[in-house]
């Protein structure tokens, strides 16, 4: 039986990612700028279409495959965030199936696998069966978590969970923790939030932090309470 064709635009870190774990089982094509075997006219041929760009990129992206597309590709988006992709999707692709995707994993995170950890998916535009048939797939062949959300809903959940987490990582490595012979169990913890964080792309970062409509008010409410505490022990 001949494989279903996925086009990957975006071959960044989670684009690398994604293709690994993939190409066992379709035909893969990857449009980047660092990818010089492929045009983005052959590789928007494909069944599928995965966007793993960042989101300051999706509109121009959208923008230049929406005129190339056939009607019935499913456009699949893997962002972070899905409140701002899912209404550029919405604008330049009316007739597409559109998927939202969000695995809550990333190239450092499943670098030991990722069998049992989270999938958050937002049927935008997708018939059911289409949809079940992906759901079968993800459960099936990599065992992960599947859970529905809209695009409101995760960004509302995401900007603690990815937001907060993101913005302490990036502190205590701007902080430079140092390692000690004898360690609380907390700064152990606090050591591994840095270390799985160092290698945070600053597209991702800037995507977690600046594209999710969200973040900036959770970002704010925990800046001051810090502030609050701080001037409580200095009473």
């Amino acid at each position: 039986m001949k494989k279903k064709t996925v086009g990957i635009i975006g071959f960044g870190n989670f684009g690398r990612f994604l293709y690994k774990h993939l190409n066992p089982y379709f035909q893969i094509s990857v449009y980047d700028k660092s990818v010089k075997k492929n045009t983005l006219k052959s590789v928007i041929k494909s069944d599928i279409i995965i966007l793993a760009v960042p989101v300051s990129s999706f509109e121009n992206v959208l923008k230049k495959i929406s005129p190339l597309l056939n009607h019935d590709t499913l456009i699949v988006d893997v962002a972070s965030v899905k409140v701002k992709p899912t209404i550029l999707m919405k604008k330049y692709l009316p007739t597409n199936p559109l998927l939202g995707l969000h695995p809550l994993f990333g190239p450092e995170s499943g670098k030991n696998g990722i069998e049992g950890l989270s999938v958050i998916y937002s049927p935008i535009r997708i018939e059911k069966e289409n949809l079940t048939h992906i759901k079968d797939f993800l459960k099936s062949t990599f065992k992960v978590q599947l859970k529905k959300m809209s695009p409101e809903e995760h960004d509302k959940q995401m900007a603690y969970v990815q937001g907060i987490t993101h913005f302490i990582g990036k502190a205590l490595n701007t902080l430079d923790l140092p390692k000690f012979k004898d360690e609380t169990k907390a700064y152990t913890k606090l050591l591994e939030i840095k270390q799985l964080l160092n290698r945070t792309s600053a597209d991702l970062f800037d995507t977690i932090e600046k594209e999710n409509p969200y973040a900036k008010k959770v970002r704010t409410k925990f800046l001051k309470t810090l502030e609050k505490l701080e001037n409580k022990i200095e009473r």
